[in-house]
């Protein structure tokens, strides 16, 4: 029988999804009261984590929350992780001085994943450094049961389950989805790119590659038409580590009752690498919506982008920050509608407004999208003002392009689509050589 862990924490049932399930039948309650029930673990654990800033927070503070509380899940935590050279060096100092019982330095910039390791004293190994890595594999060769289970969440650096050996309770992986579908790294960005209206987090035996692995506990969470990646990937880290504090507890009974994926129906997959030209907005072909919708999967990892032309020479215009507006709450301001009814200002054109701020663009379908922060490749943040103030002198004579074009050449005119309103219409041409 496949079980799914639905309603089992008091904690997440404000969320909405448990009343929603319960009402469609008394099965889902009968087997969260089932897995209440189960005996939890006789003998408490040894964990090896595997995880980083990208979703590791929470499940490091559930698991270390449990390694105080002395409740017979976690005997004793050790972390796995990447970094650069110069986290590194700073945790090593930081760690140091707290040896030496001295005041935490100031000048010391780790990030919250290695902050949060050094205040509760836990060990640290990285994967990408071959001294540390050695002496990790050094200590299971002489010990091999110094490690009862291994615990590897989504990193931004795939983890190859056979560079360790195995563990005496195996290898678990938590996966931010309902698995088979959107197996694979991407999973996240991909089920906002696809409006999927729900999702959720498994945690299955990471034995087998890929996200193969059967299928150990599952708990859904439903999206909002406001989810970004950052807030979605909060929402399932917090999800998966109460959810792994309840496999810790009955992983012997969950590990027996497993259930096999299906391999080829109903499995959907997530490409490992997103390819640069994903996050790429299309100002011939996108709409508001499917612009904002590309912004919202991508918000919290990497910034979506455009080109534009700047004194001859073409560069990558990132967007940050940017929100789709209600037009009837804000409507378009009558200096714009003049210049977009008169002259028609192609999808793609920046208009300043003022009084808020924000960079306004309009887009294929008619709609506009809001953009406050942006930056320009090679250069640091601006907001609209900063931005206004320093590339953008007179309304409507800038535009962003989908493709780079000849840096001696005016600017071409937008191609509309076969059949569009605006198809025929006069269009400005804007020369860059003047610097705006």
């Amino acid at each position: 029988m496949a079980i799914r862990l639905i309603g089992i924490l008091p904690t997440l049932s404000s969320l909405g999804t448990f009343q929603s399930l319960k009402r469609s039948g008394s099965a889902a309650c009968l087997r969260h009261r089932r897995l209440l029930s189960m005996p939890s673990a006789t003998e408490p654990m040894n964990v090896l984590l595997y995880a980083d800033d990208l979703f590791g927070g929470n499940v490091l503070r559930e698991l270390g929350a449990a390694m105080k509380k002395g409740d017979g899940i976690v005997n004793s935590l050790t972390i796995l992780t990447t970094c650069n050279r110069e986290d590194r060096k700073s945790y090593a100092i930081a760690q140091w001085r707290k040896r030496k019982e001295m005041r935490p330095s100031k000048v010391l910039k780790l990030t919250p994943f290695l902050n949060m390791a050094s205040s509760m004293n836990i060990p640290v190994y990285y994967l990408d450094d071959d001294r540390s890595f050695d002496r990790l594999k050094l200590a299971l060769k002489r010990d091999p049961n110094k490690f009862d289970i291994f615990v590897v969440c989504p990193t931004k650096k795939s983890l190859v389950a056979s560079i360790l050996p195995k563990f005496p309770l195996g290898t678990i992986k938590i996966h931010p989805s309902l698995l088979p579908e959107y197996r694979g790294p991407s999973a996240i960005q991909y089920t906002i790119l696809n409006e999927e209206k729900t999702t959720g987090v498994s945690i299955i035996d990471y034995t087998t590659p890929n996200d193969r692995g059967k299928i150990l506990a599952q708990y859904p969470h439903r999206l909002t038409p406001a989810t970004t990646y950052k807030t979605l990937s909060h929402d399932l880290s917090y999800l998966g580590s109460k959810l792994l504090i309840k496999t810790l507890e009955n992983l012997e009974v969950l590990m027996q009752k497993a259930k096999e994926q299906p391999q080829r129906k109903a499995a959907t997959f997530s490409p490992p690498h997103i390819p640069d030209e994903t996050m790429q907005i299309v100002w011939e072909k996108m709409t508001a919506e499917e612009i904002y919708r590309m912004y919202r999967a991508f918000h919290g990892y990497l910034a979506i982008w455009t080109m534009w032309r700047r004194r001859g020479k073409m560069y990558r215009l990132f967007i940050n920050e940017m929100y789709l507006p209600d037009e009837r709450v804000e409507p378009l301001s009558q200096n714009i509608t003049h210049i977009v009814q008169c002259q028609d200002a192609p999808p793609g054109t920046v208009f300043f407004r003022r009084q808020v701020p924000y960079l306004e663009v309009p887009c294929i379908d008619g709609k506009r999208i809001h953009i406050t922060n942006v930056r320009v490749e090679g250069r640091t943040e601006k907001n609209a003002q900063e931005f206004t103030n320093g590339y953008l002198r007179i309304n409507g004579t800038l535009r962003m392009l989908t493709d780079p074009v000849d840096c001696k050449k005016p600017v071409p005119k937008f191609v509309y689509p076969p059949g569009h309103r605006n198809e025929h219409k006069r269009q400005v041409i804007i020369d860059d050589n003047t610097g705006f």
